[in-house]
């Protein structure tokens, strides 16, 4: 049988796919339509799906030719399809010639448009299992159970409140529902990046695997009640974890889109970072479509590389971001992007978090001085000169900070928390040993005790700065236990509050939980105390750079610098060391 054969489309339009009747095992039979994005020929739902394995065992029928597609969309076409009518659909591995980069690059800056326009998106999570039958009434039942409590008491922000939740989440998903919603968000889907753009743009969608569906929007919000409540903990592995992020992430994005607000291109592929994609060019082309002004350098293509991309982005959002905090974001990982300049973003790699938390729209810190007006970037290829100086170097690394993982698969959710708490501890009692080479401060033991506090906690909590010297209240009593250091007795500290399960501890170990993550302790030359990149070495530099609120650690490489990340340095986060003269004429060259 001949092969089917796609026509050229027409600028601005695209195709439909009408999959006509049919039942057990009759062949997938389907036309394609070419339709106009002003004048659609008719209404059609549009499928958000993984494709999965790039081998095409299955074959369809196409106006009577073969079209070969993968078990994935061949599996959902047999679901979806009705036995006795048409159902007009859009898919993209069908709907979009894939061997045409000409026609997959015109098609990809349609996509929001394409979901934006379909009457309503079917998120397709593939065939039913055990676990998704009982996944997807839990989930549901549970959403609506704590909605309506929550609509019937006066102040949903009260602690009792969210007690109520915590301990209503925690006995529906005990250990054996624990596993079955770990099933459910360790399905892929979560975790494609165009997924992202497509759940975003729907006025309407569904979440369905085999007969099985729930409304996206009670998914949405059982994401939120799971974040907001902190009951994340529950799910048991990284991914379910960053699965959940992700579906938070996409429905606060929702929300904002709706109401016609976008953000720029860079913020979202902050918020779905660690979203995966075949093509490490969708990771960028999925976005731009939701994406505020001009999202990407020029229009997108799959004739450019990767890495083209992907440091011509860099240099597009350096230069249009506020606070030039896509430089803050880069990381140095042993799993880079060969060839991919040191200050460009990898997005395909380890996750990473900024000193100031992923937070643009607040500048919590001003170790250059406040001084963006002097910034100038010049850009040649793989070369960024700019305005920025050495002021330190590194004399001692910690062992580590925050592991990537702590997963609590075979744990109880007390086992689990006390081996977070174990970590923390183990933080503090490194950074008790470490602050006794910090020389800055040997005839001031009061100023010890607060470089230390204040260290460990990147000097900020979740809501705040800490700059003031006024303790925290809420952090008073934590801090109290570490203030046997300035007398020189640390080994008697006590550490019991560390492991109690109270909120306090818990807020207390979240910040030190996010200013640790892919950091260790360093003590600088310069006797300074403070957190450095995970893979920062002994006699790499600390840098004062015009338009960065935070120092920068770099690494020699002859006269130029390789970019390790954004560090907080206990002393110079306020400007002490930003020298305007030295900012104003010295330059770094970034490699």
């Amino acid at each position: 049988m001949a092969q089917y054969t796609y026509c050229t489309l027409q600028p601005s339009s695209f195709r439909i796919l009408i999959l006509l009747p049919g039942d057990g095992d009759d062949i997938v039979n389907c036309l394609l339509q070419e339709s106009s994005l002003r004048q659609p020929n008719s209404e059609y739902e549009a499928l958000s799906y993984v494709w999965g394995d790039d081998k095409k065992p299955h074959l369809v029928l196409c106006e009577g030719k073969e079209l070969a597609v993968t078990t994935s969309l061949w599996t959902a076409l047999r679901r979806l399809r009705l036995p006795q009518e048409r159902r007009t659909l859009w898919a993209d591995a069908i709907c979009i010639n894939q061997a045409d980069l000409g026609e997959r690059a015109d098609q990809v800056q349609l996509m929001c448009q394409i979901y934006d326009g379909a009457a309503r998106v079917i998120i397709w999570l593939g065939e039913e299992t055990d676990a998704m039958r009982r996944a997807f009434p839990l989930i549901g039942q549970f959403t609506i159970s704590v909605d309506k409590y929550l609509d019937e008491v006066p102040d949903v922000y009260t602690p009792a409140v969210k007690h109520w939740v915590m301990e209503r989440g925690r006995a529906t998903f005990d250990s054996d529902n624990k596993i079955v919603l770990q099933h459910f968000f360790e399905n892929p889907w979560f975790r494609r990046a165009w997924v992202f753009q497509e759940a975003v743009c729907a006025k309407s969608a569904i979440v369905q695997c085999g007969g099985l569906q729930i409304d996206f929007e009670i998914l949405g919000l059982f994401a939120a009640l799971f974040f907001v409540n902190g009951l994340t903990t529950i799910l048991p592995t990284v991914e379910s974890r960053m699965s959940h992020h992700q579906l938070f992430a996409i429905r606060v994005v929702r929300i904002a889109y709706a109401r016609g607000e976008k953000q720029t291109i860079f913020r979202l592929l902050v918020v779905s970072a660690g979203a995966g994609a075949k093509d490490p060019r969708d990771l960028l082309f999925s976005l731009a479509g939701i994406a505020a002004g001009q999202p990407l350098p020029y229009p997108p293509n799959y004739t450019q590389d990767v890495i083209s991309w992907y440091r011509d982005f860099s240099a597009h959002a350096l230069s249009t971001e506020p606070g030039m905090v896509a430089l803050e974001e880069c990381f140095l990982h042993p799993d880079r992007l060969p060839g991919l300049p040191s200050w460009a973003r990898d997005w395909t790699g380890s996750r990473y978090v900024p000193v100031t938390g992923n937070n643009p729209k607040q500048r919590i810190f001003d170790a250059d001085g406040k001084k963006e007006s002097v910034q100038q970037l010049m850009f040649d290829d793989n070369t960024l000169t700019l305005h920025g100086c050495v002021v330190d170097r590194i004399a001692r690394v910690g062992d580590g900070g925050y592991p990537e993982i702590i997963s609590n698969t075979d744990e109880s959710q007390e086992e689990a928390r006390d081996q977070r708490a174990e970590v923390h501890v183990d933080m503090v009692k490194e950074g008790v040993f470490l602050a006794k080479e910090v020389t800055l401060y040997a005839s001031n033991t009061e100023a010890l005790w607060q470089a230390l506090w204040r260290t460990l906690l990147g000097d900020q909590t979740e809501q705040q700065s800490l700059q003031s010297n006024r303790v925290d209240q809420s952090y008073e009593e934590m801090v109290a236990h570490l203030k046997p250091l300035a007398i020189g007795s640390e080994g008697d500290l006590d550490m019991t509050l560390l492991r109690e399960n109270n909120p306090r501890r818990m807020e207390f170990n979240d910040s030190i939980q996010r200013v640790s993550f892919q950091r260790r302790f360093c003590v600088t030359h310069g006797g300074r105390l403070g957190w450095v990149p995970r893979y920062a070495q002994e006699g790499d530099a600390i840098a004062i750079i015009a338009g960065i609120g935070v120092p920068m650690a770099l690494r020699s490489k002859m006269t130029d610098y390789e970019v390790l990340g954004s560090c907080y340095i206990h002393g110079i986060m306020d400007g002490e060391m930003a020298d305007s003269d030295r900012l104003e004429r010295e330059f770094l060259q970034l490699v």
